[in-house]
């Protein structure tokens, strides 16, 4: 019965040592609101957070607590159908609270951080 508890131990010791370390910033939630400032609605996707997404109205924001988010990626819809286009991508601090701004039209979408520096991709 002894040597059955000692490999159980170096078994479940071995285990935990393979699973990898997470930092501190990176395991707590933090806020991140998302904003938009523009003519029409839309949502922003987080693959980091096994793709949760939230959608917004326009003129209106919405926060959620994220951990270990570092990016956005931002979708409008069409005022004209329920068709969705792409917008952009927010790249994020990894700590700290964020604030991604999305203004502009529909046809000329800007993505922004609470800095304001603009992260805009190119459309696919």
């Amino acid at each position: 019965m002894n040597i059955i508890r000692k490999i159980v131990t170096v078994a479940v010791a071995t285990f935990v040592a393979m699973i990898p370390a997470v930092t501190a910033e990176a395991a707590t939630a933090r806020k991140v609101t998302v904003c938009f400032s523009s003519s029409y609605a839309g949502y922003a996707v987080f693959p980091q957070a096994g793709g949760l997404s939230t959608s917004v109205l326009r003129n209106s924001c919405k926060t959620l607590n994220l951990a270990g988010v570092t990016y956005a990626k931002v979708y409008g819809y069409w005022n004209s159908n329920s068709g969705t286009f792409y917008a952009g991508t927010a790249h994020l601090a990894l700590t700290g609270s964020v604030t991604v701004f999305v203004a502009g039209s529909t046809t000329s979408p800007n993505v922004m951080t609470a800095s304001g520096t603009s992260f805009i991709d190119t459309r696919p």
